[in-house]
C-alpha cells in the first residue's frame, strides 16, 4: 500500500510537473504578448536545467553479524553491509532479480520479493517475505540463518565518507534504466571487506576482497565465499549484476560550487563535489539563501549533482547563494550529510524605464533626460524616438547617453517622446507627451491696491525662456517716476503716496526678441487703516466683532476674518461691526486676523491679529439648599438656588426642573426653586435640574433630605471679676454638621468694628479670660448647620467689680490710699506731694509745669527734662511670640518712616493740652499702621495755684488721674498680621542711662529705692529717690475696641555699649484689627536742687518711640521706658537692686 501511495505520489508529482511545464509555456506566451504590447521584448535565451527527479524515500537494508545484534534488539556495532533500494524497481543478480514493494494494507511493512529470473516477472517469484520496517533486528529464515537484518525507510545511504575507509561501494542500475541514463533509481551498496555476508537473495555467498579508486573485487554466488573474485568498475560496463560506480572508499575532499550568472533567471553552478569526483550517485534538494531568509527551489524535487549544473528559474533580482542538501543519509554514523553552499551571486532586475524629464522646451526644440533601473551593468542601449503628426524622428546619437537634444521639431506642436532601454536581450519602453512652447502672446496686467502698496500681476500665453518686464510708475501729481524690473508674474510698489494720487503705469515685456508695451492709469485713494478691535458678547461658541476703519470711500467693502491657516473664517459686508462669529471652540483662545477689502477700488487694508477667548461650556451644576419657614403661615419649604460652573457671564442661564418627585411639585421663583409644604423630617426627594444657555444644555441629578430645624434649648452665662463662662444646648439640624461660634463685643461699640470671635467648633461651652472688671460685655452664640439659616442667641453680662480694699488698699494696709487720698471708682486720687497706686510715696515736686518736652519733627522722639534732669524713654520694638515665648518675628520701630504733627488746645484757660502725633503706614503684609500720640497737660494762665494738679482720665472703662506736667502717650497698632491665632505680642520699653561724663558727676548708674507695684488695675514702676521717674501702667488695653486685661514684666540686661538697661515688657493678647495702649510716665524731683550747673547740651536725653510690626492683625509688640539721669553718687547698691528688679514679675 505504501508503494501504491508512493506511486500515486510520483504520478501526481510527475503530472504536476508536466502540467506545470505546459502552464509555464502558456504563461511565457502570454507574457511575451503582454511584453510586446508594452514594448517589453524578451530575447530568446535557451538554457537546459539540470536533471531533477521527484524526491522519494528508499528502503534501506542493514546486515549485521549474529554477535552484533539479537532478535528484536538494537544493533551494537556497525553493519557488515547496507543496501538502499528504490521501491518498485527491479534489480538483476546474474540469473535472479530482487524487488522491494510496500504492503498495500500495512504502510509500515514491505514485501521482499526474490525471482528466479532477471525480469522480476510473477511466474518466477520464488519468495515473498513480509517485513516490518523499524530500528530493531530481525532474522530472515527463508533466506539466511546466521545474519540479522534491519529495514528502515528514509533517504538512501549517502556515498561513503572517511568513516567508511574499510568498505567497498557500488551501485546497481535497475532493469528499466541503462547505465548512462537517470541514476536516481540505482540501488546503493556499502560492503565491509573480508566479511562473508548475505548477498540480497540467498545465504552467505558475498564477500568483498579488495579494490581501488576505479574498481572493486568481490566474491558473489560462491558458497561460503570460497572462489575467485569478480572485478567491477566505476564506469558503465556490461556485467550480469548491472554493477557500476564501484570503488574502494577513502577519505574525500568536498568542493563548494562557483556560480556563473547566465541571464536574469538562469545561473550555472560549477565544480560542486560531495567527494569521489562525482563517481557516486548523488541527488540533492536546492535552497535559495538570501542570508535573511531561506526558501526551497522547486520543492519536492532533487537535482543530480555534477560539476556543471544549470538552474533556470532563479527569481529576478535575487541576491545570495545556493545551498545543496544531499538526498541521502549516513547510516554508518547515524547522521545527516552537511550541505554544500555556493559563492554568493546577484541577479539583476529586468530593465525598466523610470522617467523622462523634458527641460528647456522651446517652440521647436527640447532637451530630455531619462533613466532606467535593472539590467546588467554597462549593458543599457537606449532608443529615443519623437513622434509628431504622422511621422517620427529617431535620435540614434543618444543610444549610450541618458540625455538627448531633440531638434527639428514642428513649431508649437505636441510631441510624443518614447525611450526604449535594451539590456541583455530584454527591453522596456516609456513614453511622454510634451507640448512645445507657444509663441509669446496675449500679454496683459492688472492693478491690485494693497495696504501701503500697489501690486501688479502679469499674464501672457506661450513664450520662450524668461520674460523680462520693465515697469515705470509716473506720479501725475508731481511727475515723479519709479522703475522696477522683474521676470516674475508679480511686482509690488511699496512706496505710495499718503494722499489720493493719480498714477500711470507703463509696462514693457521682452520675450524671445519680441517686445510688448501696455499703459494703464490708476487712482490711488490712500490706505484703509483698521484699529481698535473690540470683541463683545463672548459666549462659549459665539462672539461679536467690532473694529474702527479709516479712509473707506465706498459702502461696498468686505471685512475679511481669517483663521491662522489663512482660510476665510467669516466675511462682513458693508459694516465694521457687529460681525457675528460662531462655531468657536469653547474654553479656548481662538486666533484670527482681519483685513478690509474695498471692492470698487480693490484697496486692501492693513492686517491685524486678534484673539477671542471663549468661555467653557456648562460642565457642572451646584445647588445651595436651605430649609425655610414661611413667616406668614409657618409652613416649611425647601429653597434650592442653582448655579453652574462654565458658561458665559454675558448671557442668561435658565433653569428648569426635570421629573421632580417633591409631593407638592416645584416652583421657579426668580433665581431659585421652591419645594413647598414639606414635612420635617422627610425625604429623600429627587430632582433633575437642566441649565440652558444659548445652545448649551447641561442636566444634573440631586437628592434632598428634610431634617428638623435646629433650636437652642438653653443658654447659660456667668461672670467673675476678669472672666465670663457660657454654656448651651440645642437639638435639630443635620447630624454631625452643627457648629457653634461665640463672638464678643461692647454694645456701644463703633458699628464698623467687627465682633471678636472667641470660641468656635462643635463645643457647647466657652470660657473667656483676660477681661476687665466692672465691664459690660455682650456675646452672640451662633448655631449653624448645613441646609439651615444660622440662628443667634445674644447674652450680655457685666464682670464683677473689685471692692475698694482690693483696688485702693496696699496689701499691707487696711486704709484706703494709705490715708493720703480718696478711693474714687476703685482708683486713688492722691493728695498733693503724694504719688503711687496707693499714694504711698511722698515727693517734694509739685508737678505742674516742671516737665519740659522738646519734640523731634522727623522721628517720634521727645526730650523730657525737670530741673536739668533728663530721662530717655525708648519704645524700641514689637515682637510676636508663640505659646513657648519663642520669637516669631520682630519690628524695629526706629527704622520706620514717620510723619509728625502737633496740636495745642486750651480747656477754659485752666489747662493747656499739647499733643505730638507720630504716624506711619506700611504697604506690606506685616501691619497696616502705627500711631503714637504724646500728650502733656500744662497749667494755664488762670491756674497757677497748683491746687488742681490731678486731671481725671478714663481709658478702657477705667478711671485714673494724670498729674499736670507728666507725659502720657497712646499707641495704636492697626492691622497686625499674626502668624497664628495663638500667638501674642510683646511691646518693649527701655529705661537706660548712657556712659556720659559732661562734668556733672560720676558715670555710674544708680537705680536707688526701685519699687515695682502690681495691683489689680495698675502696675507702677518707681525708680530713684531724689530724682525719680514713675511709670503708672494701666493693666488694660483696647483690643478691637474691647477692654481686655494685659500684664507686664521687667528684665535687666546690658547692651553693646556696656550700658545697664531696664526693660518693661507689655504682654498683649491676640486680636483682630486694632490694639490701643495708654501708659503714663512722670519725671519728678524730690528735693530742691536748684539749678544744675551742667549745660543743657550735656544733659539732654530723648524719648525715642519706634514700632515693629509683622504677622496678622494690628498690635504694639513692646514698649520700653528707659530713664537716664546724672547723679554725683557712687554705685552703692545698684547691682543688688537691679537684680531684684529684673526678676520681679509685674
Amino acid at each position: 500500500m505504501v508503494t501504491n501511495k508512493k506511486y500515486y505520489t510520483t504520478v501526481v508529482i510527475n503530472l504536476t510537473k508536466v502540467m506545470t511545464n505546459n502552464l509555464i509555456l502558456i504563461f511565457l506566451v502570454v507574457i511575451l504578448c503582454i511584453s510586446s504590447n508594452n514594448n517589453n521584448v524578451v530575447k530568446s535565451q535557451t538554457f537546459t536545467e539540470t536533471i531533477s527527479e521527484v524526491t522519494q524515500l528508499s528502503v534501506n537494508m542493514m546486515v549485521y553479524g549474529m554477535s552484533d545484534c539479537s532478535n528484536g534488539g538494537t544493533p551494537s556495532f556497525r553493519p557488515d553491509k547496507i543496501v538502499s533500494f528504490v521501491p518498485g524497481q527491479c534489480y538483476v543478480y546474474a540469473t535472479k532479480s530482487v524487488k522491494i514493494m510496500y504492503d498495500q494494507s500495512v504502510p509500515t511493512d514491505i514485501h521482499y520479493l526474490i525471482y528466479n529470473s532477471v525480469d522480476c516477472t510473477l511466474p518466477s517469484l520464488v519468495l515473498d517475505t513480509l517485513i516490518a520496517l523499524g530500528p530493531t533486528c530481525q532474522p530472515l529464515p527463508a533466506m539466511v540463518t546466521d545474519r540479522y537484518l534491519v529495514f528502515k525507510a528514509g533517504p538512501p545511504q549517502s556515498p561513503p565518507t572517511e568513516s567508511a575507509v574499510n568498505y567497498l561501494y557500488y551501485e546497481k542500475t535497475p532493469l528499466a534504466v541503462t547505465c548512462g541514463q537517470n541514476r536516481y533509481y540505482r540501488s546503493r551498496t556499502i560492503l565491509a571487506l573480508d566479511v562473508c555476508t548475505y548477498n540480497d537473495y540467498s545465504g552467505n555467498i558475498l564477500m568483498g576482497e579488495g579494490g581501488d579508486s576505479q574498481s572493486i573485487d568481490i566474491l558473489n554466488d560462491t558458497p561460503n565465499c570460497i572462489g575467485l573474485p569478480t572485478k567491477f568498475y566505476s564506469e558503465c560496463s556490461t556485467n550480469a549484476y548491472n554493477i557500476h560506480s564501484a570503488f574502494k572508499t577513502s577519505s574525500v575532499v568536498r568542493i563548494d560550487g562557483f556560480v556563473n550568472v547566465l541571464s536574469y533567471n538562469a545561473i550555472s553552478v560549477l565544480n560542486v563535489d560531495f567527494g569521489y569526483n562525482q563517481k557516486t550517485n548523488i541527488f540533492a534538494s536546492v535552497q535559495l539563501d538570501t542570508g535573511a531568509s531561506q526558501s526551497v527551489y522547486n520543492p519536492g524535487y532533487s537535482y543530480q549533482i555534477s560539476q556543471n549544473m544549470t538552474f533556470t528559474n532563479i527569481p529576478t533580482g535575487f541576491s545570495g547563494r545556493l545551498n545543496f542538501y544531499q538526498d541521502g543519509y549516513d547510516y554508518l554514523l547515524n547522521s545527516i550529510v552537511a550541505p554544500i553552499s555556493t559563492t554568493t551571486f546577484n541577479l539583476p532586475e529586468y530593465p525598466q524605464m523610470t522617467f523622462i524629464s523634458p527641460t528647456n522646451v522651446y517652440i521647436n526644440t527640447m532637451n530630455i533626460t531619462y533613466g532606467s533601473t535593472g539590467g546588467f551593468s554597462g549593458a543599457n542601449v537606449y532608443k529615443v524616438i519623437a513622434y509628431y503628426a504622422s511621422t517620427f524622428t529617431e535620435y540614434t546619437n543618444c543610444a549610450s547617453t541618458t540625455s538627448c537634444y531633440l531638434n527639428g521639431l514642428p513649431n508649437s506642436t505636441i510631441v510624443n517622446v518614447t525611450v526604449t532601454v535594451t539590456n541583455n536581450g530584454l527591453s522596456d519602453m516609456l513614453s511622454r507627451t510634451v507640448p512645445l512652447a507657444q509663441p509669446f502672446s496675449n500679454f496683459n496686467f492688472t492693478i491690485e491696491p494693497a495696504f501701503n502698496s500697489i501690486n501688479l500681476k502679469f499674464t501672457w500665453n506661450g513664450g520662450f525662456g524668461l520674460t523680462n518686464i520693465n515697469v515705470t510708475r509716473i506720479d501725475q501729481n508731481n511727475m515723479n517716476t519709479v522703475t522696477q524690473i522683474t521676470n516674475d508674474q508679480y511686482i509690488s510698489f511699496q512706496q505710495v503716496s499718503s494722499v489720493p494720487t493719480n498714477y500711470t503705469f507703463i509696462v514693457t515685456a521682452f520675450n524671445d526678441g519680441n517686445q510688448y508695451q501696455l499703459i494703464q492709469n490708476h487712482t490711488w485713494f490712500g490706505d484703509i487703516i483698521i484699529g481698535n478691535i473690540t470683541i463683545g458678547e463672548i459666549g462659549t461658541t459665539t462672539a461679536k466683532f467690532y473694529c474702527d476703519a479709516l479712509n473707506i470711500k465706498s459702502s461696498q467693502f468686505q471685512v475679511i476674518i481669517r483663521n491662522p491657516n489663512s482660510s476665510i473664517y467669516s466675511v462682513g459686508s458693508g459694516t465694521t461691526g457687529p460681525i457675528f462669529m460662531s462655531s468657536l471652540v469653547p474654553g479656548t483662545t481662538n486666533s484670527f486676523t482681519v483685513s478690509i477689502l474695498e471692492e470698487s477700488s480693490r484697496r486692501l487694508s492693513n492686517t491685524l491679529s486678534f484673539t477671542v477667548t471663549t468661555y467653557p461650556t456648562i460642565y457642572h451644576i451646584t445647588v445651595l439648599q436651605t430649609q425655610k419657614v414661611n413667616s406668614v403661615d409657618n409652613t416649611t419649604y425647601l429653597q434650592i438656588i442653582p448655579s453652574v460652573l462654565g458658561g458665559s457671564p454675558n448671557f442668561p442661564i435658565t433653569y428648569e426642573p426635570v421629573s421632580p418627585t417633591f409631593p407638592y411639585g416645584i416652583i421657579w421663583a426668580g433665581n431659585m426653586f421652591i419645594a413647598p409644604n414639606l414635612t420635617t423630617p422627610s425625604g429623600t426627594f429627587f430632582l433633575n435640574i437642566k441649565a440652558t444657555q444659548q445652545t448649551d444644555e447641561y442636566t444634573a441629578s440631586f437628592g434632598f433630605d428634610i431634617y428638623n430645624f435646629p433650636v437652642f434649648d438653653f443658654v447659660n452665662i456667668t461672670s467673675g471679676h476678669e472672666n465670663v463662662s457660657l454654656s448651651w444646648g440645642s437639638h435639630g439640624g443635620i447630624p454631625d454638621s452643627v457648629r457653634y461660634k461665640v463672638s464678643m463685643y461692647l454694645q456701644n461699640n463703633n458699628p464698623s468694628v467687627k465682633p471678636t470671635t472667641i470660641c468656635q467648633d462643635s463645643l457647647d461651652t466657652c470660657t473667656i479670660t483676660k477681661l476687665t472688671s466692672n465691664t459690660l460685655y455682650s456675646f452672640d452664640i451662633t448655631l449653624s448647620s448645613f441646609q439651615f439659616d444660622s440662628i443667634v442667641e445674644t447674652r450680655s453680662i457685666q464682670t464683677l467689680t473689685y471692692p475698694n480694699n482690693v483696688t485702693c488698699q496696699d496689701p499691707n494696709s487696711t486704709i484706703d490710699c494709705s490715708g493720703y487720698g480718696q478711693c474714687i471708682n476703685g482708683t486713688c486720687l492722691c493728695d498733693k506731694n503724694r504719688i503711687g497706686i496707693y499714694c504711698e510715696t511722698q515727693t517734694t515736686d509739685q508737678g505742674g509745669n516742671s516737665g519740659n518736652v522738646n519734640p523731634n519733627p522727623n522721628t517720634p522722639e521727645i526730650v523730657i527734662s525737670n530741673k536739668n534732669i533728663f530721662y530717655d524713654f525708648v519704645i524700641s520694638e514689637i515682637r510676636e511670640v508663640d505659646l513657648d515665648d519663642q520669637i516669631i518675628k520682630t519690628l524695629d520701630l526706629t527704622t520706620l518712616n514717620w510723619t509728625q504733627s502737633n496740636t495745642t488746645t486750651t480747656n477754659n484757660q485752666s489747662f493747656i493740652q499739647n499733643n505730638w502725633i507720630y504716624s506711619t503706614v506700611n504697604n506690606n503684609t506685616n501691619f497696616q499702621s502705627i500711631n503714637i500720640t504724646f500728650l502733656q497737660y500744662k497749667q494755664g494762665q488762670e491756674n497757677n495755684n497748683n491746687n488742681n494738679s490731678k486731671i481725671p482720665i478714663t481709658f478702657a472703662n477705667q478711671l485714673f488721674y494724670l498729674d499736670v506736667g507728666s507725659i502720657k502717650y497712646t499707641i495704636d497698632i492697626g492691622g497686625w498680621n499674626f502668624n497664628n491665632r495663638l500667638n501674642t505680642l510683646q511691646l518693649i520699653t527701655n529705661i537706660t542711662q548712657p556712659q556720659v561724663d559732661g562734668g556733672c558727676g560720676s558715670t555710674d548708674v544708680d537705680f536707688n529705692n526701685n519699687i515695682v507695684t502690681n495691683a489689680t488695675e495698675f502696675t507702677s514702676v518707681f525708680v530713684g529717690q531724689d530724682q525719680v521717674v514713675v511709670g503708672k501702667l494701666i493693666n488694660r488695653a483696647l483690643l478691637d475696641d474691647i477692654p481686655r486685661k494685659i500684664s507686664y514684666k521687667v528684665q535687666q540686661y546690658q547692651n553693646d555699649q556696656q550700658k545697664q538697661l531696664l526693660s518693661i515688657i507689655t504682654l498683649i493678647p491676640n486680636f483682630n484689627s486694632l490694639a490701643t495702649l495708654d501708659p503714663q510716665f512722670d519725671l519728678l524731683i524730690n528735693t530742691d536742687g536748684g539749678t544744675d550747673s551742667c549745660t543743657n547740651e550735656s544733659n539732654t536725653w530723648k524719648i525715642i518711640v519706634g514700632a515693629v510690626v509683622g504677622g496678622i492683625g494690628a498690635l504694639a509688640l513692646g514698649a520700653g521706658a528707659v530713664i537716664f539721669y546724672q547723679k554725683a553718687k557712687t554705685k552703692k547698691i545698684y547691682d543688688k537692686k537691679l537684680k531684684k528688679l529684673s526678676t520681679m514679675a509685674l
